[in-house]
């Protein structure tokens, strides 16, 4: 599971970038357990522009000479986080600048190296642009677009929850944490979604051995 960040998207935002451009999450390290294919990322938000009792405020700031889209929240309380869909994770790509390289241990785990001047990165997303030197897992569209493969070798990428499932008192974190996909797609009580042992909000496993985790 990974917090989409409010500052630069609302649900809506977000899936209309990702229905056209794909998911593409930078990560601060990549999950031993990941499987590519097979393991999907559930995704969690708390602002809309369909709640009533918020009121947003969207204006363009620049950072860096990157022009953004950002969210304010000017009256009401903060909503109730929601998760709202997910994706598979199709590849872990490691940004070049066409000098660098990763390790062979990377490369065994599945991660691809792509210049930064590859035409699949070239529109800025609500967030700016890929970084060089970031790790970013990708689904099968963004992935599409790196390969310049054609859309109908695209099976598919983000898929929407509706209604999203609302998940009270969970509070904002970097990083990701590991959940039972299934047991969230089937609607079961929340306490069932989270491994007693979990990972830290920036990523960095508290438990080596995750085998039994569902992906």
């Amino acid at each position: 599971m990974m917090w989409v960040g409010g500052r630069y998207y609302t649900i809506e935002s977000f899936i209309e970038e990702a229905r056209r451009l794909g998911c593409c999450r930078r990560v601060p390290n990549i999950p031993k357990e990941c499987v590519l294919g097979v393991s999907r990322v559930f995704l969690v938000h708390d602002i809309s522009e369909r709640d009533a009792s918020d009121q947003l405020k969207i204006r363009k700031v620049k950072r860096r000479g990157e022009k953004f889209t950002r969210t304010f929240r000017v009256r009401g309380k903060r909503p109730t986080p929601r998760v709202f869909g997910y994706f598979t994770i199709s590849g872990i790509t490691f940004v070049s600048d066409g000098k660098m390289d990763i390790s062979e241990e990377l490369k065994k785990a599945g991660v691809k190296v792509y210049d930064y001047d590859n035409t699949g990165f070239a529109e800025q997303r609500g967030c700016g642009f890929v970084k060089v030197g970031g790790t970013y897992i990708v689904d099968e569209v963004q992935l599409g677009r790196l390969e310049n493969l054609k859309i109908k070798d695209i099976r598919g990428g983000f898929i929407p929850i509706n209604p999203p499932i609302y998940v009270p008192g969970l509070k904002r974190f970097r990083g990701w944490k590991y959940v039972y996909g299934d047991n969230i797609l089937n609607r079961q009580p929340i306490s069932t979604w989270f491994p007693e042992k979990t990972i830290s909000d920036r990523g960095k496993s508290n438990n080596k051995t995750l085998d039994d985790f569902v992906r």
